[in-house]
């Protein structure tokens, strides 16, 4: 059973990229987490402390304890993770990824197919695609109400009603710990605006080299609803009759209900190396 975790630190592409890592059978590939954007690392704690694997769960660029980096596009946060799995030697691992994390596993993968033994997605997506206009509306609200504000008052939406109490104040403070209104204002004006993964997955998918995938949504995300998770799915190799629906749970599965998450990880992972 993981049980001890700590935080390192390592040199990456755009500066000192920070992570957090759980004990676990070492004779297992290890699991690595890539969060949603404008969270932290730390998202994932209640979800995979119990696993019986080796976990790393990796802060972004302009995220938790990283550096802030310029560019911050999922292929930027897929080279972060990659000098964490790097530096601490993972030849092989099972990835993890929330919201735009799902975007994050597939550059992850792109860049080193032979290194990705499955992918678990958790209120993902490839891509969102938030309008010009809505985009100016959110980062403008941002800009008044500053960062901590605006997750007060709008961070709870995106929660499903089956949520863990004091979900929506995690939120608030994976958002908001230590980061200004500009990076998080830059953090979603790519990701919720420019960042496309599909034709990288269309890519993989066509050469053949796509690992097992698992893709899990909440009945109630606003965000990445699961019409879009059933497209990712299908776009993922796998089906959308396959594509596992959360009564009650929002956008973030691994902070509303981290023990049916957990339960979801380990399952999967059973009988795999």
């Amino acid at each position: 059973m993981t049980t001890d975790v700590v935080r390192g630190h390592v040199r990456g592409p755009a500066g000192e990229v920070s992570y957090l890592e759980w004990t676990g059978d070492e004779g297992l590939a290890p699991v690595l987490c890539l969060h949603p954007v404008n969270t932290a690392a730390g998202i994932w704690s209640d979800s995979v402390g119990s696993l019986s694997r080796r976990v790393i769960a990796v802060d972004y660029r302009g995220h938790g304890r990283s550096a802030e980096g310029e560019q911050r596009y999922p292929s930027d946060f897929a080279a972060d993770a990659r000098a964490v799995a790097d530096h601490l030697g993972l030849d092989r691992v099972h990835l993890l990824g929330g919201s735009i994390g799902g975007a994050v596993s597939v550059e992850f993968t792109a860049a080193a197919p032979e290194r990705v033994a499955s992918i678990g997605l958790f209120g993902a997506t490839l891509h969102l695609g938030v309008g010009a206009a809505d985009l100016a509306e959110m980062t403008a609200a941002l800009r008044e109400l500053g960062v901590r504000e605006w997750f007060d008052r709008h961070g709870g939406e995106i929660l499903g009603p089956q949520a863990a109490p004091g979900s929506a104040e995690r939120l608030t403070q994976f958002a908001a710990e230590g980061r200004s209104v500009e990076t998080v204002v830059a953090n979603i004006e790519t990701t919720f605006g420019r960042a496309d993964a599909r034709p990288v997955a269309e890519g993989l998918r066509a050469a053949g080299v796509l690992p097992p995938v698992t893709v899990v949504v909440g009945a109630a995300d606003p965000t990445c609803p699961p019409a879009m998770a059933r497209d990712m799915a299908e776009a993922l190799g796998t089906t959308a009759a396959a594509v596992r629906v959360l009564d009650g749970v929002g956008h973030l599965p691994m902070l509303e209900v981290p023990h049916r998450v957990a339960a979801i990880v380990e399952s999967t992972l059973v009988d795999l190396p």
